[in-house]
């Protein structure tokens, strides 16, 4: 029996480590099989992992194998009691917290938004669509919206901004605002951003000392200001982005033509018109314009003219449009429309304006098919005053000086928006400009090397200068040009940027 005792005891132990195997792996499966969600995640300094549904892992059988081999019978005729040590359920492993906070920097764990990539067959978060740079501060606002503050030191420092945006997301969505929901005047940014619920924005279209914006605008599927011959970005009703032109003169091709045949052309919508000109008001404008001697015609929403009037101030009931004419306008007007009668408002565009439901105008194209694109230095088709011009060119609608003063080797604050060939990413940049010691500006040749680093295919320019504005997540983060960096100018419009995850307020709203 002695000599049998050392036996007895390895017997002892080989059946209390079967026994503890038994309850682990017994344990551990009955944990898998519950469903846990929870994931091992690595926090890494350079990228957020992405917590994925399921994981492989490796099948662990419900119960010992019933063909386990047995043991011997051990000689041993009674062993003291068996004391287990007790066990936690589930077994204590320790797992780190997962906190999806927003927003978070790349060195936090995230909501990832997933593209699927067909060759490769494997699916991808959103960032990893981008390279960044090792001193490039990055943000995820959302599981599909990325800001990228990066600065650049040396002779000629600069301060950079980044949004991506990542289009093939249904909680993405943009719209075009001005103050107030109607041409009233201009305003920050950061005013029509935050007033309007947005989660970023930048700054809109170039604009005059009437405060309205000089190219086309639609105000959710609303025409606001006629187009010209200039870069315009515009989102379609079924979400898609576009960046063209939507005609190729000073203004549209549109006529209005009255009851009894006779035609006048339409110059221009809610702007001040000159004398000799046609205009027409709709309830976006405040109140009509008023001029010695003009006259002004209701028409309701079935275009038909409800009143003819010459009194100084007339405000426009909602749906209705007022035509304006003075001088030799007038006179048609009084001559060819009558209370009663119907007037077709007959407007052509190179691009259907009913497609959209934003327009946000500019320029101007810098950016084509990859490429860094130069806009001539003529207005539109006359190079009269450009020395050695061209023939059979067509330029944007800027003044020769305007374009000498913002082309070619001119460093400034800029904002563009763009887009990748595939459409799926939306990228928005301001540079912070005329700050010597701070951010000098950029050339358009080195705007086109910044858009296509994060992949833009075609881009555009919006108002730069003292005017380049970018705002996110509640805050100011451009530094513009206006009181060494402390004021923000005021603008007639603004580009708002949404997610429109459960729970968030950053909405597009849409008038009834």
């Amino acid at each position: 029996m002695k000599r049998l005792a050392p036996l007895g005891l390895v017997i002892y132990f080989a059946a209390f480590g079967i026994f503890f195997a038994v309850i682990v792996f017994g344990t551990l499966n009955v944990n898998s099989a519950k469903g846990s969600k929870t994931s091992v995640v690595a926090v890494l300094t350079t990228r957020i992992p992405a917590t994925t549904p399921s994981l492989p892992t490796t099948a662990i059988p419900a119960t010992v194998p019933a063909t386990r081999t047995a043991l011997p019978p051990s000689p041993i005729v009674a062993l003291p009691p068996l004391v287990l040590p007790k066990l936690a359920t589930p077994f204590p492993i320790s797992l780190p917290a997962i906190a999806p906070l927003l927003p978070v920097h790349f060195n936090a764990p995230a909501h990832p938004i997933y593209r699927a990539d067909a060759l490769a067959d494997k699916l991808i978060l959103f960032k990893d669509n981008f390279k960044f740079g090792l001193t490039d501060q990055v943000t995820q606002l959302r599981p599909g919206v990325i800001q990228v503050n990066r600065t650049v030191g040396g002779k000629n420092p600069l301060h950079t901004h980044i949004m991506l945006f990542d289009l093939t997301a249904k909680e993405f969505s943009l719209q075009v605002a001005v103050q107030d929901d109607y041409l009233s005047g201009v305003a920050p940014t950061s005013r029509i951003a935050s007033s309007h619920d947005a989660l970023a924005a930048v700054n809109g279209d170039l604009f005059g000392g009437t405060g309205l914006p000089q190219g086309l605008t639609i105000l959710d599927s609303q025409v606001a200001v006629s187009p010209k011959h200039r870069a315009t970005f515009a989102w379609s009703k079924d979400n898609q982005p576009f960046i063209g032109y939507f005609t190729s003169h000073w203004t549209w091709d549109s006529q209005i033509v009255a009851e009894n045949g006779q035609t006048h052309p339409l110059q221009q919508l809610n702007t001040p018109c000159k004398a000799e000109q046609l205009c027409i008001y709709n309830d976006l404008y405040a109140s009509v314009p008023n001029q010695p001697g003009d006259v002004k015609v209701l028409v309701d929403p079935n275009n038909v003219v409800v009143g003819i009037t010459q009194t100084l101030k007339v405000k426009i009931p909602d749906h209705y449009q007022v035509l304006w004419g003075a001088g030799g306008t007038s006179t048609w007007l009084r001559d060819n429309l009558k209370v009663g009668q119907t007037v077709k408002i007959d407007i052509h565009t190179d691009e259907p304006l009913d497609k959209y439901q934003y327009a946000v105008s500019g320029g101007p194209i810098f950016l084509k098919n990859g490429q860094f694109f130069q806009d001539c230095l003529c207005n539109i088709g006359d190079c009269s005053n450009v020395p050695g011009r061209s023939r059979g060119v067509l330029c944007e609608e800027f003044s020769l000086d305007w374009k000498l003063t913002h082309y070619l080797d001119v460093q400034m604050p800029r904002v563009g928006v763009g887009f990748d060939k595939a459409r799926q990413t939306l990228i928005v940049i301001e540079v912070d400009g005329y700050q010597p010691g701070f951010s000098v500006g950029i050339r358009q040749d080195d705007f086109a090397k910044l858009f296509t680093e994060f992949g833009a295919d075609t881009a555009m320019e919006l108002d730069g200068g003292g005017s380049a504005t970018m705002w996110a997540n509640g805050k100011l983060v451009s530094h513009p040009s206006d009181g060494s960096g402390s004021v923000e100018r005021w603008v007639p419009d603004a580009l708002l940027f949404y997610w429109n995850s459960p729970n968030s307020k950053q909405s597009v709203s849409s008038k009834p």
